[in-house]
């Protein structure tokens, strides 16, 4: 059923929604990124995501296309990239942000990875990216917890495509932009096969 056009909102997102910060200070949309204030953020801007996931009918039997599964939200604030994201140590609806993400240079590129995580879920993401071009072998994985168990969807041969933000470049030390897709996700079940894609922003990375 590849290519049916049925979209199935297996969602994961981080957006600029206005987030209470640790500490109780309200982070907007114009203070989560890396242009963040000395006095918000005394010792630097923290790592910070704008993830938005879903998964659609793959080549096998894709069983989160019997229903809707919400993987995770943090709603408003636009989408797509140069959008401010979530900062690492926000809440979000009682439960706590964690954002880890590496972009550092490398001998044949940059070495990219992010954790990304609250109580309802995460989304993790590794491999090796050069400058420029469509970036293969990338690992993802997409996760929901739910009352009932957690719901897993991976792939370690995904593609990456970036998407640059003006005179910014895509990919530098610290940040990458674009898009992920795997089309060929599986969960706990070999024949639970899902196309997976995602928009990815990381910035205020370890690099």
């Amino acid at each position: 059923m590849r290519g049916s056009g049925l979209v199935v909102p297996l969602v994961f997102a981080l957006a600029a929604a206005s987030v209470i910060a640790c500490g109780g200070t309200q982070v907007g949309a114009g203070d989560a990124g890396s242009d963040a204030g000395s006095d918000l953020y005394p010792n630097g801007p923290p790592p910070t995501a704008y993830v938005f996931a879903t998964v659609q009918q793959g080549g096998g039997t894709c069983i989160a296309g019997t229903g809707v599964i919400d993987v995770f939200t943090l709603s408003g604030g636009g989408s797509g990239a140069g959008v401010a994201g979530v900062p690492n140590g926000a809440t979000y609806e009682e439960s706590p942000v964690s954002v880890a993400c590496t972009v550092a240079p490398s001998a044949s590129g940059f070495t990219v990875s992010a954790g990304v995580s609250t109580g309802s879920g995460a989304f993790k993401l590794s491999g090796t990216m050069t400058s420029s071009g469509s970036q293969q072998n990338i690992s993802a994985a997409f996760t929901k917890e739910l009352a009932a168990g957690g719901v897993s969807y991976s792939e370690s041969d995904c593609t990456f495509a970036f998407m640059p933000l003006g005179d910014s470049p895509a990919i530098k030390p610290g940040a990458v932009w674009g898009t992920l897709r795997c089309p060929d996700m599986t969960g706990s079940d070999p024949n639970d096969e899902c196309s997976g894609v995602a928009t990815v922003q990381l910035t205020n990375c370890t690099e």
